[in-house]
């Protein structure tokens, strides 16, 4: 495929679906051979895909499935882990539908069952929706005088269904909420969008549900994230992990913990405190810039994560770790006065009333690197090593301990 390694491609294939997506065609992404490029697919709204990752090429139909295993298996993780996914799935309005094949005499029938009725999706013979049919496109023949007679005769144009079909965006129920925000705005007068799931129709969402569904999301964000920092907090944090623990992708993940914070703290007062640990959030966001997740565990205590679609990706990650490290302890001394960055410590007594010097503040890592065939099985043996390896990168020089398993 070619656009995983390369932000650029990844942007145009994004706008070239899009603008499918809008035209109302279906958009299949060819030569998918790796799981990284499925998600990727995924990710960027295609609604099939066809590759050696899902079935090599055969002349023989009875070798051809239904259902692969590969596919079902990810949608099943997305399921069990997309809180998107959960909130669009209880909002879906499960409204009536027609074929495209069905005679207009059934539409209009439809409307008139059902006065609060204002629009009816038509879907083709695979159950993949086409677009609806809106009440406002119907009133002007029916209403008309010889308007029934003209839906009734089989050699007009207004006895034919597709006459009437209004193409209004599709979206996978996979899809994250801002790309159904964004593919339902760049849509002219849409009502709202078409929701499928294996590329069959299995809902409807309208403008006001979609907004319903975004507050929602940023409301559960808002209890999660971090007032000081504005970071996902442990609930996003814990999600991230079992999810890549439940993937069985390759991923990494990073401890971060500040050193000789206390002293800091007591000596310089919490409003400074609370000072470091927003200058080490903003530092998170410009040194990762979005390429991995990034939270804040509570604390001096920060986290971040990204699954490895290649061992570039893995390299990349630590060298801003290493950076970040760096960045910060640099930075941080702008918190101490002229004297103490003089001296290169704080002068304050311990809890015991003894006065002794106290290093200047830094931060540890200890970065780990799960593979597809590690040892690491769950979030809780993740969690132990943290515990353990973090007093191993206290004493490092570069405040860094690496687990590759």
């Amino acid at each position: 495929m070619g656009v995983i390694p390369d932000p650029k491609k990844k942007l145009l294939a994004r706008n070239m679906v899009q603008l499918s997506t809008l035209m109302g065609c279906r958009v299949i992404a060819e030569g998918v051979e790796t799981q990284a490029e499925l998600l990727v697919c995924k990710e960027i709204g295609c609604h099939m895909v066809q590759g050696y990752f899902i079935q090599k090429p055969t002349c023989v139909c009875s070798q051809l499935h239904l259902q692969y295993a590969v596919i079902n298996t990810l949608t099943l993780l997305e399921k069990r882990t997309s809180g998107d996914q959960n909130i669009i799935r209880k909002r879906l309005e499960t409204i009536q539908t027609v074929c495209i094949s069905d005679p207009m005499e059934l539409v209009v029938e439809k409307f008139k069952e059902d006065q609060e009725l204002f629009l009816i999706p038509v879907l083709d013979q695979q159950d993949s929706p086409i677009g609806i049919v809106h009440e406002h496109r119907l009133k002007a023949i029916i209403y008309s005088q010889f308007g029934r007679s003209l839906i009734q005769n089989n050699s007009s144009n207004f006895s034919v269904l597709e006459t009437y079909v209004e193409r209004i965006p599709v979206v996978d129920v996979t899809m994250s909420l801002e790309t159904i925000v964004e593919l339902y705005s760049l849509s002219d007068n849409a009502p709202g969008v078409l929701v499928i799931e294996s590329s069959k129709y299995i809902g409807y969402l309208s403008a006001r549900v979609l907004i319903e569904a975004v507050h929602e999301r940023n409301l559960i964000r808002a209890r999660d994230q971090n007032p000081l920092s504005r970071l996902p907090g442990n609930f996003m944090i814990n999600e991230h992990i079992a999810h890549a623990f439940d993937s069985g992708e390759k991923s990494v993940f990073c401890y971060f913990d500040f050193d000789h914070f206390k002293p800091f703290n007591d000596h310089y007062g919490f409003r400074n405190g609370d000072r470091v640990i927003v200058l080490f959030a903003e530092l998170m966001h410009k040194v990762f810039m979005n390429q991995s997740f990034i939270g804040h565990i509570g604390g001096d205590d920060f986290f971040a994560g990204t699954a490895i679609k290649d061992e570039v990706v893995f390299d990349e990650f630590c060298l801003s770790v290493r950076k970040l490290i760096h960045q910060f302890e640099e930075d941080v001394r702008e918190f101490y006065s002229k004297q103490d960055r003089e001296r290169g410590c704080i002068v304050a007594e311990d809890r015991e009333g003894t006065v002794r010097e106290f290093s200047m503040l830094s931060v540890s890592a200890v970065i780990v690197y799960k593979g597809i065939e590690s040892s690491i099985h769950s979030p809780e043996q993740l969690q132990k090593i943290f515990v353990i390896e973090k007093k191993n990168a206290k004493k490092s020089p570069e405040h860094l301990c690496m687990i590759i398993d």
